[in-house]
């Protein structure tokens, strides 16, 4: 016998299934998640298992799946699978005997030999197995098979009757002589519906009833589909949930899981919650299931970080969280005078539809906030980003919202602040400056503390000022100053000072200026600047006109600026009258100009020159002089004013000075380029350049020439002029620059060339623009030659850079190369003398391609399957190195094979494309396309037009006999001719076809024709055949053929019409054979109704082993002829199985329901109405009987009994026989119904009331019938806890009890459909008190307290509260409210006392509550203790300053869980200190403050404690009298303030001892804790050196902290006197009689000091050092000569 399975059996078919065991819970099913471990019952229970599951010897479950047995993640324990018995499966055995006649005869004989034929088998000869039934049918007349079933209750047999079976020799000793030995024995095992095959190990198998969420099907249990349930076991399908409701998972179990959904959508930055566990987009929920959406952190939906919807009530369902930032980002917004910019951002896939600033009214709803709302618009086209921009925002405290689909969408806890800033110049006017003055300008911006950055950045008349500028700043404002020393006119401008104000990551929030204006007086030119020449002395030559001009920079009405002169001999300088002036100059208003003209100078013109500016007639600024000399008239001029050269040509450039006889000496030329930086360049001889000069004695003059041999480069072009040194005393130098002819001052070499023009490459018929670019002058007859022919070309000049372009639009032409000459000529108006002359040459080389093909008459096409080659030749230019890249397409797809690239060379390149055998996809435009990357050309192409003609494939039409017609459709593509014929003809009839025949009319190439066949017959093939013809010459032909192919079922036959359940039967369809030559497909299928039992190309037959009842019914078959659907044969036939269902019936005993007993009769039609029979006697309609016999049921082929008995008694139990003739054969069949009577009998507890951990046991006692299935409820719920005794008896049974067993229970049991359960309650009381606030309470005292008791079980009353034994009501500040009164549903008692802190300060104890039963005398206790939580801080209220501050936060010890600190000071801010419990600090002036430690005991209350510190400190100490030199005895007197917690005490020390000779006075001051002190003590003599440090530090009384100090140094000398030695000078220019410790000598009078260099006073005597500190005598001062002489 088999007493249990291990956990390692595993499900034979159903992986995702095992044998598990009935549930036993150790804690209440509510309580149980969903991932709840389940173990078997067979292993030991691990350590925190919750769930295991054991059944009784020979039961097992099959377990569904979890997720289809919770509900909002907890487990139903109703939906657990309960334990089913195994049954020990049948054993199959198929033995079939060929060639013996199908018989009934034959078949009764081999079914009587069964039993012999296993009579050796073991099992059958002790028990232990059994022959169950045995079936026999026939296979088409020759074979019989019969079917023995084996029923086995241990597992031990099931291999011995598959080894005896499978062993041939057992059987043929059995074999009889009639018949031969069956050449077909096998053995399998099966299961009844509903129920699955299992291994459970060793190749043992058992059978287990299918559990609920699933179905069995060929010994398999399967989940049901979602959407499906199965709410009984042993289910052989599953129910379909009524649309909309579906389920939630697969495997449900009850028609309650059917329930309506949604679908949830994808989530924005957040994701789906049900019950905290996540959801994925997909995912559904059910109807009314409340569901969150939770944002990813730093997203918010509607201001909080989730937001809660319920499916199918909540109709705006959220789907995004969203991010509102701003810009600028920072907590503070600064702004200027006008208000502020913020930027309002989101990033949302749907826009909203505007933006909201909300100003807060300091409440914390929004709601009522000041608001301003504005559109919203798309930061990028094509994004998400949307903003919205507020200008004008003022001084206030701002959120960012936007608005989405209606919904406001925020930040919490981001408003930001708004503050005004402002930006002030010092000075605020404009201020005016002399040159070399100083002057200093400040910017200074005044803001918030919160201000992150502050940036003030400099401009200068527009243009970024960075010199001499210094930032300081504190807490109020930021300060930036332009500072200028000594001041130049170039300081003189307008100033702006720009404030940018940034936040934390450096971003710009806001700006303002301030604007200076600094006006500086200054001379902007002196007459120096007016004269020629470079040296100190200004030579004018005389009898020429000058002009002498100064120019100043000043802004007011009393400054001027004056001209003086001074002339030769004279000893003082006179104003001069300006000529002209003053007037104002360039751009700025500010400068102005006076000049002096001298019309013919002459010799007293001479002297000197200079600038001064006056301010009310004052001289403020003199100007430098210049000296200035009139000579005799030279002068110095070129002789041409523009000379032209080409680049490689001589070019000439002269020069004439004027050479007076008084110049003896011959004067030195030099020639010089003019530059546009002012550095002119010296021309020196080298290069081919050659300076020279020659005197011409008649004229007075001397010519110089400057000379290129070669111009090199248009670089030489420019002005040039020259310059003379006359070399007599004084030596003057004159240029060409000062001649009174202005054409005469410089000549400009001017440069003609070209510039070279780049080879191009151009493929044929490219239109491209040559163009050549001429340096040197305007060209009108510039133009471009060809073949010495002049072209029609375009100049254009440009008169800035003196170039001439000419351009020429070129188409090119079918050469292979092709120069063309750009030319042109000056003009005579610029060039003077020859006018010459540039050319350059333009080459263009051009490339092409030509195409052919292989077959040269391609006019109407190519015809289908030849072979065409296109050949592609094109040029390669001559100067390139690598061929053209060619690529070939067609149409605009590459084409990639075919292609032979060997001919590919430099001159000429041919590729070949080859088309192996035309179809019409080759038909198109073919190009090839050369590229040559080399020069950058590309798109060479030649193309060739390819029309590939033909016909396309005709199909064989399939045609149903009896069809009306069929229509042949033929055409045929690329066809180029224009006239053209199509005839049909038939293969039996040559005969052209005229009727039916209609033109088909087809687009492009494509011409066709269809025929019409009408009511086809017989088989045939036909023929469309096209003649073309151009012009009356025929050009071509083409022709298709197809043919008609006529099918259908010739008949669809059963071998055994009417079968026995058990027959074999074969179904055949037989169709028309296809004929020769023609390749058709045929698919066969039969169906049985809807159910498709085989399809097949090959075979077309349907074989039935053995038929069972389920064969019944009305077959189809189907044949489809080749691939379309629509040439489908169909033929039907009605299959009858005979064989008699029925199921057992039941009544209530108590006789309130009626029997119904049920027989179903499977095949052909009955001839006459169905018996029932009771124990041999026929039961007749009548009285409580009534009998029906249904028509027979066409479509099932069934036909229904029944027998209805009213007012069922316990007498008509019995076993009914129905009996049924069918009409053909008189075959007579018969079926057993057994009815029996059925009852709840009790339900009953052994205790009805216990107390927690009592025992007892709960019993419901029913008829036991295999059909029977009880449930118990408690409270209404499923209750799976009880267990199953016996046939008969369900118990549940508690051997210690808690209060969850509270409750009303009903035990229910169905016996079946036809009648309402019969069930029984009673209720069940465990009496305990619940402390439902628990047994320990931490509270902080902050808010009323609530302790509450519950008292389970039956009815009590009289509730008490006591307070540490003592009844409440004497406790003033606690206070016991009304009891909640027991009801029978709720079935306790609660009571509530609550404590006001605020009242009793004491409010920890322990509080009592009480209560008695009604029933009996039995009272309860429940005890709860308070905790009071505290906080406090403890260390020092005094501190010294510098020294380490240490503060403990004490809390209520033994807290169980997380306690947090936070430390912050009053006047420090909220900024935390530390979030430990110790704080540490090193003190300054400003912790005398409160400090406050914040205490948060698990997130739940929050106690604050605050300590007061002051900080005591020395806070000055300064020396008063002499502090530079004190003398040894002077009296010194130190002063200074302290801070102290109370009347101080001071002492002294110097050098670290105490000094005890003093008395401080200290005098408190008239700020409270600030006190101030004297101290008078003497000078003393230092230990070393000359410095003494005193020390001032105090105590109080009481306080204990470190005593506050505070140290000073003093210098203390001895005193010497100097000796009175006249000679002797003290260099630091103290008295003699000062005190001193060291000071430098030097000797007066012209005297030198000998025998050292300085002297030191030591202990009142003076002694003498050298420079390195050696004893010296005392030193003497002696004259110069004396050192000589010696």
């Amino acid at each position: 016998m088999i007493t249990h399975y291990h956990s390692s059996m595993l499900l034979r078919v159903s992986a995702f299934l095992f044998i598990s065991f009935q549930a036993v819970y150790t804690q209440p099913a509510a309580e149980y998640p969903c991932d709840t471990t389940i173990r078997n019952g067979f292993t030991e229970r691990g350590e925190g298992d919750i769930v295991y599951f054991k059944c009784n010897t020979n039961h097992a479950i099959i377990n569904g799946p979890k997720s289809a047995q919770c509900i909002n993640n907890v487990l139903d324990v109703d939906k657990l699978p309960s334990c089913q018995e195994f049954q020990s499966p049948k054993t199959r055995a198929h033995l079939t005997y060929e060639d013996v006649e199908c018989s009934d005869e034959n078949r009764n004989i081999l079914k009587d030999s069964i039993p012999e034929l296993f009579a050796e088998m073991k099992c059958l000869l002790s028990g232990e197995c059994k022959i169950a039934d045995i079936a026999h049918g026939c296979i088409h007349g020759t074979k019989i098979q019969l079917e023995v079933f084996f029923d086995y209750p241990s597992s031990d047999t099931q291999y011995e009757i598959k080894d005896y079976i499978d062993n041939k020799r057992y059987l043929s000793r059995r074999k009889r002589n009639t018949f031969p030995t069956p050449d077909q024995n096998n053995a399998n095992t099966v299961c009844n519906p509903g129920q699955g095959l299992f291994d459970v190990g060793n190749g043992l198998f058992v059978c287990i009833s299918c559990a609920l969420g699933q179905y069995g099907e060929n010994n398999e249990c399967k989940l049901c589909a979602q959407g499906t349930y199965s709410d009984a076991e042993a289910s052989t399908s599953c129910t379909a949930c009524t649309p909309p409701a579906t389920t939630l998972t697969e495997g449900s179990v009850a028609a309650s899981d059917c329930v309506e959904v949604c679908t949830l959508a994808a989530v924005e930055k957040g994701t789906y919650q049900v019950n905290s566990v996540n959801k994925a987009a997909g995912d559904i929920v059910a109807k009314d299931t409340v569901f969150s959406l939770i944002c990813d952190s730093g997203y918010y939906v509607g201001g909080g970080q989730s937001h809660v919807m319920t499916c199918g009530v909540t109709t705006n369902v959220l789907t995004s969280c969203y991010q509102v930032t701003r810009e600028p980002s920072g907590s503070n917004v600064y702004y200027t005078a006008g208000g502020g910019t913020v930027t309002c951002k989101v990033t949302s896939a749907t826009a909203p539809t505007s933006f909201i600033l909300a100003k807060s009214d300091g409440n914390n709803d929004m709601t009522n906030w000041d608001r301003t709302t504005t559109s919203a618009s798309s930061t990028a086209s094509g994004t998400n980003d949307h903003s919205a921009e507020f200008t004008g925002v003022t001084a206030g405290t701002y959120t960012c919202i936007a608005v989405i689909n209606g919904a406001e969408q925020y930040v919490p806890n981001t408003a930001f602040t708004t503050v005004e800033l402002s930006v002030s110049a010092d000075p605020s006017a404009a201020v005016t400056k002399y040159v070399g003055e100083s002057a200093t300008l400040t910017a200074q911006a005044t803001y918030h503390s919160g201000v992150a950055n502050t940036v003030i950045t400099w401009q200068k008349d527009g243009n970024v000022y960075s010199t001499d500028i210094s930032s300081s700043s504190d807490s109020s404002f930021f300060k930036s100053e332009a500072s200028f020393a000594t001041l130049a006119l170039a300081n003189r401008g307008a100033y702006t000072a720009t404030a940018s104000f940034k936040d934390q990551t450096n971003n710009e929030q806001a700006s303002g200026n301030a604007a200076f204006t600094l006006n500086v007086v200054g001379l902007l030119t002196n007459p120096v600047d007016s004269f020629s020449g470079n040296l100190n002395i200004k030579y004018v030559v005389e009898a020429t006109a000058q002009t002498i001009k100064c120019k100043a920079g000043y802004s007011s009405t009393s400054v001027g600026v004056k001209m003086q002169h001074k002339a030769p001999g004279a000893s003082s300088f006179t104003d001069l009258t300006p000529t002209t002036g003053p007037t104002q100059t360039g751009t700025d208003n500010n400068e102005w100009e006076i000049s002096y003209v001298i019309a013919s100078a002459a010799t007293a013109n001479g002297g000197n020159y200079r600038c001064i500016i006056e301010e009310n007639q004052v001289t403020k600024i003199t100007g430098p002089e210049v000296e200035v000399s009139v000579v005799e008239g030279l002068n110095v001029e070129m002789n041409a004013e523009t000379v032209c050269g080409v680049v490689g040509s001589a070019a000439v450039i002269t020069c004439t000075a004027a050479y007076p006889d008084s110049q003896t000496n011959e004067p030195y030329m030099k020639f010089y380029k003019v530059n546009a930086n002012g550095d002119d360049t010296l021309i020196s001889d080298a290069n081919g350049i050659v300076t020279s000069g020659s005197k011409d004695v008649a004229n007075k003059k001397w010519v110089a020439t400057l000379s290129f041999s070669s111009v090199p480069d248009s670089a030489t072009g420019g002005d040039y002029y020259c310059e003379v040194n006359y070399p007599n005393d004084p030596l003057i130098v004159v240029n060409s620059l000062s001649a009174t002819d202005a054409t005469k001052q410089k000549t400009n070499l001017n440069i003609f060339y070209a510039d070279p023009i780049a080879k191009q490459y151009k493929k044929v018929g490219e239109q491209f623009t040559l163009s050549a670019v001429f340096h040197g002058g305007n060209y009108q007859t510039a133009t471009f030659r060809y073949a010495g022919n002049d072209l029609l070309a375009t100049p254009s000049y440009n008169s800035q850079t003196k170039q001439t372009t000419v351009t020429l639009s070129v188409t090119a032409a079918l050469d292979s190369i092709r120069s063309y000459d750009a030319y042109f000529q000056a003009s005579a108006s610029e060039c003077p003398g020859t006018q010459p002359e540039v050319t350059t040459v333009a080459v263009v080389e051009i490339m092409n391609v030509n195409m052919t093909a292989s077959n040269p008459d391609t006019t109407y096409g190519v015809d289908t399957g030849e072979t065409l080659t296109l050949t592609c030749q094109f040029s390669n230019p001559s100067s390139l190195t690598s061929a053209g890249t060619v690529s070939w397409t067609k149409g605009t797809t590459a084409v990639s094979s075919g292609i032979d690239s060997t001919g590919v060379t430099l001159s000429p390149g041919i590729s070949k494309l080859t088309i192996a055998s035309t179809s019409s996809t080759d038909t198109g435009v073919y190009t090839c396309n050369v590229d040559y990357s080399s020069v950058s050309v590309t798109g060479v192409s030649g193309t060739y037009s390819v029309t590939v003609r033909g016909a396309t494939d005709m199909q064989d039409n399939v045609v149903l006999t009896g069809a009306a017609n069929t229509v042949f459709s033929c055409s045929f593509f690329g066809i180029l001719t224009t006239s053209n014929v199509i005839t049909w003809t038939k293969s039996s009839d040559s005969t052209p076809i005229t009727s039916g025949v209609t033109p088909v009319a087809l687009s492009g190439e494509t011409i066709g024709s269809t025929l019409t066949i009408t009511s086809p017959s017989t088989n045939d093939e036909y023929t469309c055949a096209l003649v073309a013809s151009e012009s009356g010459q025929q050009k071509f032909t083409l022709q298709d053929t197809a043919r008609i192919i006529m099918m259908q079922i010739t008949s669809f036959t059963s071998s055994e019409a009417t079968a026995a359940v058990g027959d074999a039967i074969t179904l055949t369809c037989e169709s028309s054979a296809v004929p020769q030559g023609i390749s058709l497909e045929k698919t066969t299928k039969i169906k049985l109704g809807s159910v498709e039992k085989m399809s097949s190309t090959t075979a077309n037959t349907y074989t039935i082993s053995s038929a069972l009842s389920t064969d019944n019914g009305v077959y189809t078959c189907e044949v489809q002829f080749g691939s379309d659907a629509a040439n489908t044969d169909t033929e039907t036939l009605n299959q009858y199985v005979r064989h008699v269902a029925n199921t057992n019936a039941f009544a209530l005993s108590d006789g309130s329901s009626s029997a119904v007993l049920t027989c179903v009769f499977y095949g052909d039609a009955l001839s006459s109405g169905v018996t029932w029979t009771l124990a041999s006697t026929a039961v007749t309609a009548g009285g409580r009987f009534s009998l029906n016999t249904d028509s027979h049921d066409t479509a099932t082929l069934t036909t229904t009994a029944t027998l209805t008995i009213s007012s069922y008694i316990t007498s008509d139990n019995g076993i009914y026989t129905c009996a049924g003739t069918y009409s053909t054969g008189g075959v007579t069949l018969s079926g057993e119904v057994t009815l029996s009577g059925v009852g709840l009998d009790s339900f009953s507890s052994t205790s009805p009331t216990v107390n927690k951990d009592g025992t007892f046991t709960l019993s419901c006692v029913y008829t036991h019938t295999d059909t029977a299935v009880v449930t118990w409820t408690k409270n209404g719920n499923a209750f799976t806890d009880m267990t199953e005794q016996s046939n008969g008896v369900h118990t549940f049974e508690r051997t210690a009890a808690v209060i969850e067993d509270n409750g009303a229970y009903v035990c229910q049991v169905n016996y079946g459909t036809d009648f309402e359960l019969v069930s029984s309650s009673l209720t069940q009381y465990v009496r305990e008190v619940e402390l439902v606030t628990g047994a320990t309470v931490y509270h902080a005292g902050t808010a009323t307290l609530s302790l509450t008791c519950k008292f389970w079980g039956d009815e009590s009353t009289t509730a008490t509260w006591k307070k540490d034994n003592t009844d409440v009501g004497t406790v003033f500040g606690v206070t016991a409210g009304s009891p909640v009164t027991w009801t029978s549903s709720s079935m306790f008692m609660e009571t509530t006392v609550a404590i006001d802190p605020t009242v009793i300060s004491s409010f920890g104890g322990v509080y009592q509550c009480g209560a008695v039963y009604t029933t009996g005398t039995e009272s309860k206790t429940g005890s709860i203790t308070v905790v009071a939580l505290t906080a406090s801080i403890t260390g020092r209220a005094v501190e010294t300053l510098g020294e380490t501050l240490s503060l403990t936060c004490v809390t209520t010890t033994g807290y169980p869980d997380t306690i947090t600190y936070s430390w912050t000071r009053t006047n420090g801010g909220a900024t935390a200190l530390g979030t430990e419990r110790e704080l540490s600090l090193t003190t300054t002036d400003a912790m005398t403050d409160t400090f406050t430690c914040t205490v948060t005991y698990n997130s739940q209350h929050t106690l604050t404690a605050t300590h007061a510190v002051f900080i005591q400190s020395v806070v000055s100490l300064t020396q008063h009298g002499i502090t530079t030199y004190n003398e040894v005895g002077e009296t010194i007197t130190l002063t200074g303030s302290i801070k102290a917690n109370g009347a101080p005490t001071v002492q002294l020390q110097k050098d670290g001892a105490p000094v005890s000779s003093v008395s401080p006075s200290v005098t408190a001051t008239s700020n409270a804790n600030e006190y101030t002190f004297q101290i008078t003590t003497v000078a003393a003599k230092p230990t070393t050196g000359n410095a003494v440090t005193y020390t001032v530090s105090f105590t109080v009384v009481g306080v204990d902290a470190n005593a506050p100090s505070k140290d000073i140094t003093v210098n203390v000398y001895d005193k010497c006197t100097l000796p009175s030695n006249p000679d002797i000078t003290v260099l630091d220019g103290n008295s003699k009689d000062h005190l001193w410790s060291q000071t430098g000598l030097t000797c007066s009078g012209g005297k030198s000091l000998i025998f050292g260099t300085k002297v030191t006073c030591e202990d009142g005597t003076l002694v003498y050092k050298t420079a390195s500190d050696v004893a010296s005598v005392e030193p003497k001062c002696v004259e110069v000569s004396t050192l000589s002489s010696s």
